[in-house]
């Protein structure tokens, strides 16, 4: 099991919420295919 990370982008202290961010399209593809479980591929192509 690979590690996924995330960076924070953006913290509101008023709200205290933190908006997160994947530092790099490697790690946000990881994370796709974590929750999906799908196979990965080599290319992304646009219908």
């Amino acid at each position: 099991m690979s590690n996924i990370y995330v960076t924070i982008d953006y913290y509101n202290k008023e709200d205290d919420v933190y908006v997160l961010h994947f530092p790099n399209y490697e790690v946000r593809q990881g994370m796709v295919y974590s929750l999906t479980n799908y196979p990965r591929t080599t290319s992304m192509s646009s219908n």
